[in-house]
């Protein structure tokens, strides 16, 4: 361990989720070669726009921003085979501290959008979650892993 002086070359990790729109996760590592990792694990995506793309044959994860989940590797970040999800709802940015064995914390927390227009109904329908919702809250909080 050179304290962080050089870097491996990156990889792309399957099993971690994105979202189509982004969203800025958090990578700390813990004790025991442990890497953790908070990104949204939303479910698949059904909307019009994520049928149209999976015809065509796109690989473009079309989903949102739901169930900010945090991920465990015990290979130094090879894999991440564990994975507690934090919040089931609709959630985005998040930063984890790892300290002495303990775990926080910060993220974004959304609310369901409220009743809503025909129009929205129909954006919904053929949008999903690809739309970027604002925050209702920040929500800080020691995580059991």
């Amino acid at each position: 361990n050179d304290e962080g002086e050089t870097f491996a070359a990156s990889t792309f990790v399957e099993e971690l989720p994105q979202p189509f729109n982004g969203c800025q996760g958090s990578t700390v590592t813990g004790d025991n070669d442990e890497v953790y990792v908070s990104t949204p694990d939303p479910p698949e995506a059904t909307s019009v726009v994520a049928k149209i793309g999976h015809m065509f044959g796109c690989t473009v994860q079309t989903t949102g921003r739901r169930k900010v989940t945090i991920w465990k590797s015990t290979d130094k970040g090879k894999s991440y085979p564990h994975k507690f999800v934090v919040d089931e709802g609709l959630s985005a940015q998040s930063s984890l501290q790892h300290d002495g064995g303990k775990m926080v914390m910060l993220y974004e927390q959304a609310d369901p959008l409220p009743p809503y227009s025909a129009w929205d109904f129909v954006l919904d329908k053929v949008a999903g979650d690809v739309r970027v919702l604002l925050p209702s809250r920040f929500v800080f909080r020691e995580v059991d892993f």
